[in-house]
């Protein structure tokens, strides 16, 4: 993670993360026994628990997860590392990580599992692979839709947000929303670095789906002779259906 890594920056899957550095080279991996390997979780409520084993490699590298029903000994699935381009190592100083998490990420009622690709730390991002849990074959399955930075659910508006904050100030939030079995972008708005008048800063943007593109609604630049950022007035989002077309 770029808490290890230095800043040389590239964008990897839509995602902007850190080139491998100096600093990596001068933390060790972690002892894998100093960290918290073991945990559980209902998919929903009044079922037996699921126990979850995060499996370390001789680098302390994380290569996947065991899962097994309550009082087996054996797992009956195992899920590998979603992506080997962007190896999860822990290193010291990772003691306190927590390797799974979970959430309803498709709002179909049953938990799902995430497992921890990537942090860092400088910008406060993470990654995660997830697992989406398929009650009619009772297993997880990889869903790479959701391989976004910190995706968070709102049930109460079937969305999931992404903040993807970048070096040097800018970020974008973005909003996501189900259609069938598509996870589809329907909005964006932050701070660009771009800016078309050289007395300011960067560019605040809003972007919004339109007939199936995205497109800039508002954008205006900011931060101009020293005055603060300030963002663009977005319309509300039109949740179920895509803004009209002017």
């Amino acid at each position: 993670m770029a808490r290890h890594l230095n800043w040389c920056a590239v964008l990897f899957v839509g995602i902007l993360v850190a080139c491998p550095g100096t600093d990596a080279q001068l933390k060790k991996p972690l002892d894998p026994h100093s960290v918290l390997t073991d945990y559980s979780f209902r998919v929903r409520p009044g079922v037996p628990a699921l126990f979850f084993r995060v499996e370390l490699d001789g680098t302390s590298t994380v290569t996947g997860v065991s899962v097994f029903h309550e009082g087996e000994p054996n797992p009956f699935q195992r899920l590998p590392s979603c992506d080997k381009d962007l190896p999860m190592q822990l290193l010291e100083g990772d003691e306190k990580l927590a390797l799974v998490r979970h959430a309803d990420l498709n709002f179909d009622g049953y938990e799902d599992l995430e497992v921890l690709q990537y942090v860092n730390d400088h910008l406060g991002k993470s990654i995660f692979c997830v697992y989406l849990w398929d009650h009619k074959t009772a297993r997880f399955r990889y869903e790479p839709q959701l391989f976004i930075a910190d995706p968070i659910p709102h049930p109460e508006t079937r969305t999931i947000t992404s903040h993807n904050e970048y070096q040097d100030g800018p970020h974008t939030d973005s909003t996501y929303q189900w259609r069938g079995n598509k996870l589809a972008l329907i909005a964006e708005e932050g701070i660009d670095n771009d800016s078309k008048d050289e007395q300011c800063g960067v560019t605040s943007f809003c972007r919004r789906l339109v007939n199936g593109e995205m497109r800039t609604i508002e954008e205006k630049p900011t931060a101009c002779a020293g005055n603060p950022v300030e963002p663009v007035a977005c319309p509300a989002l039109a949740l179920g259906h895509e803004l009209p077309s002017n």
